[in-house]
């Protein structure tokens, strides 16, 4: 593996905010079996192995825990193989999600994600955060440099407000996560403190990151976006001078993990007080998103589902674009494209999960949107309000993300290993 320290300026490619050799150091050593299991896999498929992520900017997240370094964030790994299509991706895609998920377990990471793209996206990639903080923020571990495109999002004032939608559906489910590691009684296990402020942090983080792309002031680089935030007026927008506190107190939290901080406050009582807010938000962005009062999300499910573009469509109008730039349509179809045009999920993720994030009240299930919920996902209402918006939850996770925390949580309830669900 090559020593970030030796690819580009030290000072500048530290893998923390902390800028210390010795928490360098002790990342690397965590990455070293990773980039050796990978590069055996892939073998001659392999072009590039990029560490990217809040690593890969040089903000990743470690604290001190009995004298040793602990990694808080996931490892985010980039593949680009050589030569190969989505279709000769696949044949090792598998086989790295196991051996991902084996190691995470044995590194004592909470996830390791090793995402895909080709030459081809890198040259011309969406205009995405995804692809942004990639062009952005990466270290090369193995391989030749990546052939990026940085100036095509215009230091991130090129980013859509679509997605700013992307992180309402990725932290809101990560709020359902959330709200999956709290007891019946309202407490949190020990063993589930950290991730669970996380998941919290990260959903105060959407609110602001949203702010930010909607006034064209969003940057990859998590320092960035604090000293930005310091200079937006928020005081008009409902909850707006908590958000930014709770947005710049979120970024110190990332870069500066406090293992503690879950115990600071009633974990229940906070995970409603963001909930609410979140909620309360999202409902004004989208509405100026759409151009569209949205009066509950009831109303926002079918809006939705006549509004976004299906992935199928998405990927065939991907396809032709592939085919016209390169002249072969290898590497154009497949999830892994469409995922990140616009919308990086299906529009029925995006229907459920304010539902299922709304049904859950301090007083209690609220019924209506918990059927229309199911509903969506093609449930029999069955059980105690609770029950059925703990299965709804679980099912809804699994179709999120079939691994990692979401599949762990989803888990839980039957002490077995979660099965993958598709609609």
């Amino acid at each position: 593996m090559t020593s970030p320290s030796n690819i580009m300026d030290p000072e500048a490619r530290h893998l923390t905010a902390q800028h210390d050799a010795n928490v360098d150091r002790a990342v690397e050593r965590v990455l070293r079996p990773i980039v050796a299991a990978v590069e055996q896999r892939m073998g001659r498929d392999l072009r590039s192995l990029a560490l990217i992520g809040g690593f890969g900017r040089g903000e990743g997240g470690i604290r001190l825990a009995d004298g040793d370094f602990h990694v808080v964030n996931d490892i985010d790994l980039l593949v680009v193989p050589r030569g190969l299509g989505f279709l000769g991706w696949r044949r090792h895609a598998s086989a790295l999600a196991a051996m991902a998920e084996r190691l995470a377990e044995d590194l004592g990471i909470k996830q390791i994600d090793i995402g895909f793209r080709t030459v081809g996206m890198l040259q011309r990639p969406s205009i995405t955060v995804a692809d942004y903080e990639i062009a952005a923020g990466h270290i090369v571990l193995s391989g030749a440099r990546l052939p990026v495109a940085l100036g095509r999002f215009d230091d991130g004032r090129a980013i859509p407000r679509s997605e700013g939608t992307v992180y309402f559906l990725n932290r809101g489910s990560g709020l359902l996560i959330a709200r999956r590691y709290l007891s019946r009684n309202g407490t949190v296990e020990e063993r589930d403190a950290e991730n669970f402020t996380i998941e919290s942090d990260k959903a105060l983080l959407a609110m602001g990151d949203a702010v930010l792309i909607e006034r064209g002031l969003y940057c990859s680089s998590y320092l960035e976006r604090a000293k930005r935030m310091e200079h937006v007026d928020l005081g008009a927008l409902e909850d707006g001078d908590w958000i930014k506190a709770q947005y710049l107190e979120s970024i110190r939290h990332k870069l500066f993990p406090d293992a503690h901080r879950v115990g600071k406050q009633d974990p229940m009582a906070w995970w409603e007080t963001i909930q609410q807010t979140f909620l309360r938000f999202f409902v004004g962005y989208e509405s100026r998103r759409l151009g569209l009062p949205i009066t509950d999300w009831k109303a926002y499910a079918p809006l939705i589902g006549r509004r976004w573009t299906s992935g199928r469509a998405l990927a065939l109008a991907r396809g032709l674009k592939h085919l016209l730039d390169h002249g072969t349509l290898r590497g154009a179809l497949g999830p892994a494209r469409w995922r990140e045009a616009g919308l990086r999920q299906p529009r029925r993720l995006l229907q459920v999960m304010p539902l299922l994030l709304s049904a859950a009240r301090p007083s209690g299930v609220r019924l209506d949107e918990l059927g229309l919920a199911e509903r969506l996902l093609g449930r029999t209402p069955k059980g105690t309000p609770h029950g059925r918006w703990t299965d709804a939850v679980n099912q809804y996770l699994l179709l999120y993300h079939p691994g990692g925390a979401a599949a762990e949580v989803a888990g839980r309830r039957s002490g077995k290993e979660p099965g993958r669900v598709r609609l």
